[in-house]
This record gives C-alpha cells, structure tokens and sequence, in this order.
C-alpha cells in the first residue's frame, strides 16, 4: 500500500456491514485502504437476526431445549469479527467491532447515524448490479435512508479510472469531492462526463417576433455542448491536483444507457454519482437514472446523497 504525504479529508469513520459470507469480505479491502488513507478508524459490523439463532438449532427436535444457542451464536459471531479486526491491523487505522441485533438494515443506519459514519461500504449479492434484490433488500434500505456516502462493491479490482457523473446542477456536483478523494488514495485518473439530452438542446431555442423556433446556434447541439465542455473545464480547473490526472467528455444521448456504455468501453473501475431526492432511494427508485446504474453495472458504484441547495 502506498504512503501518502497527508492524510485525506473524508471517510476518517467508514462503516463495513459484514454477514459472514466471503461475498460481504470483499468490501474489505477498499474501505482499509480508504481509512488508512485518512488515518481514520473502521468500524466492522454485524447484524445478528432471529434467523441467525433459528439457523444454528435447526436440526434440533426442540430448540426450546437449548437455550444456550443463542450464547453460541452471539459467541461465535464477536470470534469472527474479531478475527477480521486482527486480520485488518495497519500502521495508522484504528479497527473497532460492534455485533447489533435485530433488523438489520435498521441497525447499520442507526449505526451509521449514532457513530457519525462518514462512508458505508457494502457488498451486492446480484450478478448485474443491484439485480432482483434491491427492492425490500437490507441494500436497498441502507441506501434509502443512510446519512453518508455508500460504495457499493461487486467485486474486488482495481480502481484505475473513476467516472464522475455531472449534469450541471450543484446536486450533481456535491461527487466531485468524494469522487477526487477516492482518486487520490488510490491514484485513479478521473473523468467528469455529462451526458446531454434531447430536451436540453430543445431548451436552447429562441423564439423570433414571427413566433417560429429556431435554435439559438445553428449549428445544432455545438452550443450546449460547448458550454458544458467549458464548464466542465472550470470545474477541473478549480479541482486541479498534481495527485489526480482528470480529463472532461461531454456526450449526447440516453443518460443512463449513455453512462453505462461510456463506463464499459472507457474502462472504467468506479462510477461516482449523487441522488436527487430528500429521501434517498426512496423518490427516484422506479425509472430514475441512478436506479439504471445500480441495475447495469457490476462496476463499483459510489452513491452520495447530496445535501440540498
């Protein structure tokens, strides 16, 4: 792992929900190297349900018999946040373990809430994003409802390239600082891409005395692309780092559908991206563009809901 001159200004406190499977593990890595980074503290957690105690009795005839099942389960579960604790020792980073109980979605946002969790970083179970789980999953109501960043991981690579969504409002550009800080700590080159619509260039148009339409460039969409491309260009010129290599790329067409192609030929490891609604998920799941993300990609996806403006 590299060292770093200074440590970053985000994620000191990162949440990693686990569930015992190796799956919910590979969410490891990247959040030990985003604490690190800030010389901050990870906290790893796990949910115990009454599934989990009906799960270690279940062959028994009568698990009324065996109250100490519960004791077993409860002892075995802290052994094994343990062993991932020790096995997460790093110079600079301190490692913590909470065992909850209950609803687990309920607990890991209440944790995130009460502990002041800067970042959450969870594992997807679907083979195409977040696939036929994500509505009623624990996943889908962590995104709902946490009050921080959330990277969702579906598998462990390298993040070479991270693709900043932006479409030209301040929402949309409350991923830049999330976006850039991941970029530092693992020394990925950045893209800031919008995707431009049919309807923006519609908006373009002005209206003569004679009340026909004509658009304010003829040449078409040169001029709202022009402005998004130099807008785009301020936004890197204010950004600028010696530790972050970033172009800008303005494209027409479907957004989601456009984002998630440019990500595939591009190459991109990391698509950075913010919510628009008050409550999360919960407005824009149905249709939205983030909604397409999340089902179409198996790149890693960070999600940040953005405070309004």
């Amino acid at each position: 792992m590299p060292e770093y001159n200074k440590p970053t200004d985000m994620f000191r406190k990162i949440l990693v929900p686990l569930d015992g499977s190796p799956l919910a593990e590979q969410a490891l890595e990247p959040a030990l190297r985003l604490a690190q980074a800030a010389v901050g503290e990870l906290i790893l957690m796990r949910v115990l349900t009454d599934a989990d105690s009906h799960a270690h009795v279940k062959t028994a005839q009568d698990p009324i018999r065996f109250p100490e099942s519960s004791a077993l389960v409860h002892h075995a579960s802290n052994a094994y946040l343990q062993r991932l604790r020790e096995a997460s020792i790093r110079p600079r980073l301190s490692v913590r373990t909470i065992l909850g109980e209950g609803d687990r979605a309920g607990a890991i946002i209440d944790t995130a809430l009460a502990e002041q969790v800067e970042l959450i970083v969870m594992s997807t179970h679907g083979r195409t994003g977040l696939s036929r789980w994500v509505f009623g999953s624990v996943t889908s109501r962590v995104l709902s409802h946490a009050p921080c960043p959330i990277l969702i991981i579906h598998k462990v690579s390298p993040i070479k390239h991270i693709l900043i969504t932006l479409d030209g409002s301040l929402l949309a550009e409350q991923a830049l600082e999330p976006g850039l800080a991941f970029a530092k700590v693992f020394g990925s080159k950045v893209t800031l891409l919008r995707v431009m619509t049919g309807p923006e260039v519609q908006s373009s148009k002005t209206t003569s005395p004679d009340g026909s339409e004509s658009l304010a460039n003829p040449r078409n969409e040169e001029m709202p692309a022009i402005q998004a491309e130099r807008h785009l260009g301020d936004l890197i010129a204010i950004q600028e780092t010696d530790r972050v290599i970033m172009s800008a790329r303005v494209i027409f067409g479907q957004i989601a559908s456009s984002i998630l192609d440019y990500a595939a030929a591009q190459e991109v490891d990391l698509i950075a991206m913010t919510t628009h609604g008050r409550t999360g998920l919960r407005r824009w799941v149905y249709g939205s563009v983030t909604e397409k993300i999340l089902y179409g990609t198996r790149k890693v996806v960070l999600v940040i809901r953005p405070l309004e403006t």
